[in-house]
């Protein structure tokens, strides 16, 4: 009877040992469970400010601010991957060393910060002098000393953009498993944020370059001419389908002196503003120098493009044609400025002609000189000036439209008027490249001697 009330006794005080165990187990993980709840709600409190602004450094100083509170951390940094390099740059740092860390570079893949970017896991290291992918140049060139570190990748749909680590809990201890998913967590947030703040630059970014261009447009099409001159003899078609890009194409009709009319087509090299603004200033330098009627085509060219040259960027140049038309003799004196060479046909002979002579581009090199030419223009010449957009449109396999086939267009169309052969060679050019878009604009001149 006394042996069975001690096992009783006994048995008592293993259950009674168990739910103390269990109570203090219970009382840890509850614990655990309200400082994880509390963090938690340190994030989401936080969540509003990282949605109230689109503005990025603003954004990184919030995650990082958020990521040094909720973590009880000593100093932490939020870097990001510079995408040509693979290095991690500090965008945003805090704790006592902050301002002599933000925008350093770590090397791709070294420190415990390279090693969770190429990896894409998250890493906690208790005792960083027990770990060899330790970095330890920052602490040998601030006099700071790391003890412990938790490092979490920002994924965007499974790319590394980033990383966030915290170094040295306050409290001296260790950081835990709860802390990698607090912090995951909070990197998730991050990369949302930074995310939304990417697409909202580029909207703007986008939004700013079709005003740009809108703008373009307008003043490339508003130094266009109207229409063509009128001469008896000679009619003279003319059109620039402008591509969904702003291009440089120009084309100009001046009145001279005797009845002499100076055409002009050219190509400015880029796709923006500044290609329209030289092409605007292209221009008036060729309008003013022509219409003084005191040089010849070749002194014309060299004060063009020195005038150029001085004013524009050294990327910036253009190729040029321009030919003065004598209706009274029918000669044209001309200068090629590294331009597509005009197509002069005569239907009664055969003969094509390439009109090259000249020089260089124009605008790119001081200095430089132009050599003229003239060429005689008979009755039943065709003379086709374009633009490269003509002859590089492409079609779905690559190729490119080509010379030959703007030639041989040009050999059947001795019935054609000039407009007409301007609409065949477009309608040509459209139908050989549909389907693709058009990335350069199609410019071209047609000149017919009746």
């Amino acid at each position: 009877m006394e042996d069975t009330r001690k096992e009783e006794v006994r048995e008592l005080k293993r259950r009674l040992e168990h739910l103390e165990r269990w109570t203090a187990e219970l009382e840890e993980n509850l614990t655990r469970l309200v400082e994880r709840s509390y963090k938690l709600g340190m994030i989401i409190e936080v969540m509003p400010l990282l949605n109230s602004t689109f503005e990025m450094d603003e954004l990184l100083a919030a995650v990082m601010e958020s990521a040094q509170i909720v973590m009880q951390a000593e100093a932490g940094s939020l870097m990001m991957r510079d995408e040509s390099t693979g290095d991690l740059i500090v965008k945003v740092a805090t704790g006592p060393i902050k301002d002599q860390i933000i925008g350093i570079r770590v090397p791709k893949g070294e420190g415990i910060a390279g090693w969770v970017a190429q990896n894409g896991k998250s890493l906690l290291v208790s005792d960083v002098e027990k770990d060899s992918r330790f970095y330890p140049n920052l602490d040998q060139s601030t006099g700071f000393k790391t003890k412990s570190v938790l490092c979490t990748p920002i994924k965007l749909r499974d790319e590394v953009i980033g990383v966030i680590e915290v170094i040295n809990r306050n409290d001296g201890l260790c950081y835990s498993e709860d802390d990698i998913s607090l912090l995951e967590t909070l990197a998730h947030q991050a990369a949302i944020v930074i995310e939304r703040a990417r697409l909202h630059k580029a909207v703007l970014e986008k939004q700013r370059l079709e005003h740009e261009l809108l703008f373009a447009r307008k003043i490339q099409e508003r130094f266009w001419p109207e229409k063509p001159p009128r001469i008896p003899g000679v009619e003279i078609a003319a059109k620039s389908e402008p591509s969904t890009q702003v291009g440089g194409d120009y084309y100009d009709f001046i009145p001279l002196s005797d009845g002499r009319i100076g055409i002009a087509i050219g190509d400015v090299s880029g796709k923006d503003v500044s290609a329209a603004l030289l092409m605007a200033a292209a221009r008036m330098a060729l309008r003013t120098q022509a219409e003084e009627g005191t040089h010849s085509l070749s002194e014309i060219f060299f004060r063009v493009n020195n005038t150029l040259y001085r004013d524009t960027s050294p990327e910036k140049f253009l190729t040029l044609f321009y030919g003065v038309l004598n209706v009274q003799d029918l000669t044209m004196n001309y200068v090629n400025g590294a331009h597509n060479p005009p197509i002069l046909y005569n239907y009664r002979t055969g003969e094509m002609r390439f009109l090259e002579v000249g020089g260089t581009l124009v605008g790119m090199f001081e200095n430089m000189e132009y050599e003229e030419d003239r060429v005689k223009l008979q009755k039943g010449d065709v003379m086709v000036m374009y633009t490269d957009g003509i002859t590089e449109a492409s079609n779905s396999s690559g190729e490119m439209f080509g010379e030959e086939r703007l030639k041989e267009i040009i050999v059947k169309g001795e019935r054609l008027s000039a407009i007409q052969m301007l609409q065949r060679i477009y309608d040509e050019v459209k139908r050989f490249s549909e389907g693709m878009p058009q990335q350069d604009d199609l410019t071209l001149i047609v000149m017919r001697i009746t």
